[in-house]
């Protein structure tokens, strides 16, 4: 379990805004799985760059690098070999190329 600090603005049709007063403090379980969440991340990353979202392409693969890399994951728990790992980092790097030499030049 990891605590997350959430922050809400919530603005209607007409433009009024509001903000919580402070952040809120919540619980975020690791999922039982990650490889899931992983795969449906880099479908993501995938379908930003076929719809040519450039910005996308690059959010989603800093937030796969930050997953990937992060030490307090057991990888090997999930199922994820460092051959798979390997492969989705070799995708991602793939998009983020794709993405600054057709997207955002």
């Amino acid at each position: 379990c990891r605590t997350l600090a959430l922050s809400l603005t919530v603005t209607d049709a007409l433009g009024a805004e509001g903000t919580i007063a402070s952040p809120v403090d919540v619980s975020v379980r690791v999922p039982a799985d990650m490889v899931p969440v992983v795969n449906a991340q880099v479908a993501k990353v995938g379908g930003d760059l076929a719809n040519g979202d450039g910005n996308g392409v690059l959010a989603g693969v800093a937030s796969l690098a930050d997953l990937l890399n992060d030490e307090s994951v057991d990888w090997a728990s999930h199922g994820a070999s460092p051959a798979y790992k390997t492969g989705v980092r070799n995708s991602v790097i793939n998009s983020a190329d794709s993405a600054v030499r057709t997207l955002l030049t």
